[in-house]
């Protein structure tokens, strides 16, 4: 017996691993970055441009339905502004769900502004479950199983892809 008090089910190398090379990415890096990650979900994605982006880095397609996401990397909790951004470039780039996307966590404000907007919320903790998601054989993928966070994620721009959008 290892002395643990709760099993560990992620190898904590490849945790520090992730973790140091996103933390380490300059802004625009990080939006590729989780441009990619979306690609291995099947969505076709476009990175915005650098400045001038109305809010959006990221625009996810799949199935006729479109998504933006604001990504913020950071090392401090990501303030409120993140979701007006967001909120702000919806109409901008015809989507239907907004996704704030960090490597941190974020404030109390920001994720009740979220929750008023209906707006999905993914954390550092919820972006390393991605991150494994994305590196698993797409049957092996169980979604049921992910922290809230990415079940709601899935359930709203069907990551599983085994759902119809509405």
């Amino acid at each position: 017996m290892s002395g643990l008090q709760y099993p560990i089910k992620r190898k904590s190398f490849q945790i520090s691993y992730d973790l140091a090379l996103i933390d380490k990415m300059e802004g625009f890096e990080f939006e590729r970055y989780v441009g990619e990650l979306f690609q291995k979900f099947d969505f076709n994605v476009v990175v915005t441009k650098k400045s001038q982006d109305f809010g959006c880095d990221v625009v996810l397609e799949k199935n006729g339905d479109r998504i933006a996401i604001q990504t913020k990397r950071s090392t401090d909790k990501v303030s409120l502004k993140a979701v007006q951004e967001i909120v702000a470039s919806l109409k901008k780039y015809d989507a239907r769900i907004g996704v704030v996307i960090s490597n941190a966590k974020f404030t109390k404000s920001a994720r009740q502004l979220a929750k008023i907007n209906d707006v999905v919320m993914i954390n550092r903790n919820a972006l390393l479950r991605l991150i494994d998601l994305a590196k698993m054989d797409k049957t092996r993928r169980n979604f049921s199983r992910c922290q809230k966070q990415v079940r709601n994620l899935d359930s709203k721009v069907n990551l599983s892809g085994t759902k119809m959008l509405i």
